[in-house]
């Protein structure tokens, strides 16, 4: 508006007209007060809540921002429906030891940027159904649990409704028909199943359907299916999946089968791939335009091993039109002859037209890599394994001793810029009771596990970050006075 405009509402420039005008001011501070203490925290921010009871009652009134059932305490269920209610990326960490017995399915996680945590407590599923189910809600993290499905669960973790940039992490999902599952044409993007062991599944491992960029890296899959059809992982529809540093065995048709696929790109390279049945299964399905690269290099290679019966057995299956390169590999078999016995390619009895390119490769006997490449930064590892208490960055000013609650605390590091983690780590004491640092930074979550500090991608704190200092009981931080 112009001034004389603002004049006639009364908005003058005297003196009057600017008591007016700061009247106005804090009247407007006093209302913005007042809603923010009506509004629920829940809305605003996000939210930790600490699972403290192992039995399975729901939340007594979701949406309250409370994770509290009527029994005064905080289950699994109940936390996941307060975090479904509200509308930021909220922290479920899982502090009671366990075993957590669910009566049922959990309820879906639509909760865009849940994380749920825990420090390998076992859950357990003692009904039909899935365990954990993600409906349409992306970025989703679970890590470090033992999920089990007691010969009776339908599916360990159900992806749903395109859900995208889901991430499994120190996971062990066993005694389900299926481990893993994206729904058909539902996939959902950039998944990540890292450092989890699927085995024991009745049907198979993992199933991806349909999705895009998906990575399964550095986890132990072996030992599921019951039938001919059941494989470790199986693959369909996907576009540009990565299979690396993986250990497969003893998965009952192939320990990994790319089903039907369009045009895509799929690489499967640092794999150690123990079998008697089928290693690698290239279906019919998949289109002659696809890009299947096995191998490439000799850092790059995998490892083929186990008692192979050819024909009914071999160590890589083409039954499709699509050429492979599959150079580098270490196939347990030194000479171009014995290599053709454990590939069936080119027109072979029972396989497709496609040729599979193997050399070079491994023509002398090797063990088994001992190393995987540069770890995979993780969101909230967990595990057993201590780390070496370091002390906090001190300052001139002294050091200050702050309680710590169980569960995540907020506090501002006081420290120096590009303080080492592994420092502010060094600050909680007891440093046993430690289960993970964290910072929400571009829109991410960053974490520190000291179970897992190679992995972890939260490296360095900066002077008046905000660090959530999740323990499992209460404790002290020290950090420097500024």
């Amino acid at each position: 508006m112009r001034v004389q405009e603002l004049n006639a509402r009364g908005w003058t420039t005297g003196r009057g007209g600017r008591a007016a005008a700061a009247a106005l001011l804090a009247a407007a501070a006093v209302a913005l007060l007042v809603w923010l203490v009506v509004v629920p925290a829940t809305r605003v921010q996000a939210a930790t809540f600490t699972v403290n009871a192992a039995t399975d009652e729901d939340d007594d009134n979701p949406g309250d921002g409370v994770c509290h059932t009527a029994g005064g305490q905080c289950t699994l269920r109940a936390a996941i429906e307060e975090a479904d209610a509200t509308v930021a990326q909220d922290v479920i960490a899982i502090g009671v030891a366990g075993p957590i017995v669910l009566l049922a399915g959990l309820p879906p996680i639509t909760d865009n940027g849940l994380v749920i945590t825990g420090s390998g407590q076992q859950v357990s599923l003692t009904a039909p159904g899935p365990a954990f189910t993600i409906n349409n809600a992306d970025g989703v993290q679970i890590n470090d649990l033992v999920i089990d499905g007691a010969d009776i669960g339908t599916i360990g973790i159900l992806a749903n409704n395109f859900a995208d940039d889901l991430v499994l992490d120190g996971l062990t999902v066993r005694r389900f028909a299926a481990g893993v599952y994206y729904a058909i044409g539902d996939g959902g993007d950039r998944s990540i199943i890292r450092n989890c062991t699927l085995t024991a599944n009745r049907d198979n491992g993992v199933v991806f359907n349909g999705g895009e960029d998906d990575v399964v890296r550095d986890s132990v899959i072996t030992n599921n299916g019951d039938a001919a059809a059941d494989s470790g992982i199986e693959a369909d529809w996907e576009v540009n999946l990565l299979i690396q540093g993986n250990t497969f065995s003893g998965n009952v048709n192939a320990q990994i089968l790319i089903g039907t696929m369009g045009a895509a790109h799929v690489t499967i390279i640092q794999n150690t791939i123990t079998s008697g049945s089928d290693g690698i299964v290239i279906g019919a399905g998949v289109d002659p335009g696809a890009a299947l690269d096995i191998g490439l290099s000799v850092d790059n290679r995998n490892v083929f091993r186990g008692t192979i019966a050819a024909p009914a057995e071999q160590h890589l299956r083409d039954l499709s039109a699509v050429n492979i390169t599959a150079i580098y590999n270490d196939w347990d078999a030194y000479s171009p002859a014995a290599i053709e016995g454990v590939i069936c390619h080119d027109g072979d009895p029972g396989c497709g037209p496609g040729v599979v390119d193997f050399d070079p490769f491994i023509n002398t006997p090797s063990p088994l890599p001992t190393g995987t490449p540069t770890p995979t930064v993780t969101q909230t590892p967990g595990g057993a394994t201590a780390t070496p208490t370091v002390s906090p960055t001190g300052t001139p000013g002294g050091v200050e001793t702050l309680p710590l609650i169980a569960g995540c605390n907020p506090l501002a590091w006081t420290g120096a810029d590009g303080t080492p983690i592994a420092n502010v780590a060094g600050a909680v004491s007891p440093t046993d009771i430690l289960v993970a640092l964290w910072q929400f930074e571009g829109g991410v979550w960053l974490g520190y596990s000291p179970q897992f500090p190679e992995v972890s991608d939260l490296t360095q704190m900066n002077r008046l970050d905000v660090v959530f200092v999740c323990v499992s009981t209460n404790g002290t931080f020290n950090r420097p006075v500024i």
